[in-house]
């Protein structure tokens, strides 16, 4: 409960926030002290507001309105008060709403009662609102300050002075909390500066004002030349997660100082979190600012993929994972061959790339169609439609199963974009799984599943999976094991067959392979 100067303790505070109470007109801002009431400010209701105004030449103004794009906190459009804003130097706030009600009962009261607010609701993403905000508050002459507030941040009386005072240090950017040298956007685990309340404990860092890398984005601060500069990085990031660090990277870079400092506020976090959305916004800063080498992004990237589709965790060494980290970051188009069970698919979807997928299996339509923006039944390349091009075509555990797979992939070079690549799992038969019963039994058993699947027409090695794609005009640039075979107590062993023993216990191969131009 917020309690507030006209709400006994234990009392609800509605009453106190649905604004037909009396609000007030700071003195030091239009020189005199006046109180107004305001009837329904949520409304299209006419005010008068010439009794408030009327030492004011200019603003006399019958009717305003209070909207979504920038409002007073009394219920006034700012844009009716022009004359007046634009004479008098002013903090402007800017709120992105969510769906719950702490707007209502925690933020709004607390406002200043003239305060110049720009406001957002249910938005899909905090970058783009935010830029919208200070498009909207930077258009303002005499601008003190924007301050970006989260909607479940309660602002103290002495809010507004302690803005001021950190102003004069110059800064472009002021927090409450924040770090130096975050490993991530996980910013805490730096090296932490500056105080603040939280409803579920205080976090005190050491109080005065510090120089930092980043702030926490609960409350920011910007100086109008700042937020006139720098804005939010939309293209890069999508969501609500890295808006703070990034654009405190961004602010630094452009020449301005990141600070934090004293600022009287309560934080009211409400505690949810999407870890998959966070991890995303993570990898989006781990890429732009060059903080973890590419290979490891790709790792990191399939496995966000995974976890979005599955909404699971994908564990470092799955499979699937490395399937998908071969992908090139250049995809942008994909043609799965053999799609039937669609979880590439939904990864691959997941990561932003338009899917399509083929199978001779009518019940691709349905199963696959989940992660697909087109599943096509039938036979590949023949009812693939003429002149359909990918950046990348895969053939996950299909080319054994097909009567011709150098004629499929010669014919699949016509179907691939200038510069794709055609991504294959293969089962190796070379496996000790299958070279032991073979040698030591004379048994070679048909499986279900596996490296003696039943239906396989084919089987390879690692030297003829290569051999398959050079005589169908590829290059083969990567070809990796996967899913080694469980050898526990024959290290001696496999230790006598050298360089070769990867090809003994490596059940299958990835490759990645690019047309030979013709010559």
């Amino acid at each position: 409960m917020i309690k507030t100067p006209d709400q006994p303790v234990g009392s609800s505070s509605k009453t106190h926030n649905q604004r037909d109470i009396v609000g007030t007109i700071h003195p030091w801002r239009v020189g005199y002290h006046k109180e107004f009431k305001i009837a329904q400010p949520n409304t299209w209701d006419r005010v008068d507001l010439e009794p408030v105004f009327h030492d004011l030449s200019e603003a006399s103004p019958s009717c305003l309105r209070r909207d979504e794009a920038i409002a007073v906190n009394t219920g006034l459009d700012c844009h009716g008060l022009a004359p007046w804003l634009d004479s008098h130097p002013m903090i402007t706030y800017g709120v992105c709403i969510g769906p719950s009600d702490s707007y209502e009962w925690v933020c709004r009261p607390s406002l200043p009662s003239a305060a110049v607010v720009s406001e957002r609701r249910q938005q899909s993403s905090i970058f783009q609102a935010y830029n919208s905000i200070l498009e909207e508050l930077t258009a303002l002459s005499n601008l003190e300050a924007v301050v970006l507030l989260h909607d479940d941040v309660e602002l103290g009386p002495r809010f507004e002075d302690d803005v001021r005072g950190a102003l004069t240090t110059g800064a472009g950017v002021i927090g409450a909390i924040g770090s130096l040298h975050p490993p991530s956007i996980e910013w805490w685990k730096g090296e932490t500066r500056g105080r603040v309340i939280e409803t579920r404990r205080s976090l005190d860092y050491g109080g005065g004002v510090h120089d930092v890398d980043t702030v926490d984005g609960f409350v920011m601060v910007l100086s109008p030349d700042c937020a006139r500069t720098v804005r939010f990085d939309e293209r890069t990031y999508r969501g609500f997660h890295g808006y703070d660090i990034d654009y405190c990277y961004e602010a630094k870079r452009a020449g301005f100082r990141v600070v934090v400092a004293l600022l009287d506020c309560v934080h009211h976090p409400k505690g949810t979190l999407d870890m998959i959305a966070y991890r995303q916004a993570d990898l989006a800063w781990q890429r732009k600012w060059h903080r973890v080498p590419p290979y490891l992004l790709a790792v990191r990237r399939a496995k966000l993929a995974l976890a979005q589709a599955r909404r699971i965790r994908v564990g470092v060494g799955s499979e699937m994972a490395r399937y998908v980290a071969l992908v090139p970051e250049s995809t942008k188009r994909l043609l799965d061959v053999g799609c039937f069970e669609g979880g590439f698919d939904r990864a691959m979807t997941a990561r932003g790339v338009e899917v399509w997928g083929i199978d001779v299996d009518t019940a691709a339509d349905s199963a696959a169609s989940r992660g697909l923006s087109r599943a096509i039944v039938g036979d590949y390349p023949d009812a693939l439609p003429q002149g359909e091009r990918f950046d990348c075509i895969t053939f996950n555990d299909v080319l054994e199963h097909m009567a011709d797979p150098a004629r499929t992939l010669s014919a699949t070079r016509s179907h691939l974009t200038e510069g794709g690549c055609v991504i294959a799992s293969i089962t190796n038969v070379r496996n000790v799984s299958v070279i032991a019963p073979l040698v030591l039994h004379g048994r070679w058993d048909y499986a279900d599943a596996g490296v003696r699947d039943r239906t396989h027409l084919h089987w390879f090695t690692k030297a003829t999976m290569r051999e398959l794609f050079e005589k169908a005009g590829y290059r083969v640039e990567r070809q990796d094991p996967i899913n080694l075979s469980r050898l526990e107590g024959r290290a001696r062993v496999l230790n006598l067959l050298g360089r070769h023993k990867e090809q003994f216990v490596a059940e299958q191969y990835l490759l990645l392979a690019r047309p030979v131009p013709d010559a």
